[in-house]
């Protein structure tokens, strides 16, 4: 039993997953954290390029 857990801790044939694994979790944890950080602001945005209309659209009408 001894050799056997050596032998997983010496092993790193997995470690490439185990490093890529991380990498997309960091950068998706990272990415997720923008997009709800920033969703304020969009809003913000969105809404204010809606109520005020360009002078282009009112000359349309």
């Amino acid at each position: 039993m001894r050799k056997r857990l050596a032998g997983i801790w010496k092993d790193d044939r997995g470690q490439d997953f185990i490093d890529y694994a991380l990498l997309i979790v960091f950068v998706t944890l990272m990415a997720a954290f923008l997009f709800l950080s920033a969703g304020g602001s969009v809003k913000n945005i969105w809404t204010t390029g809606h109520s005020h209309p360009s002078p282009s659209s009112m000359s349309a009408t």
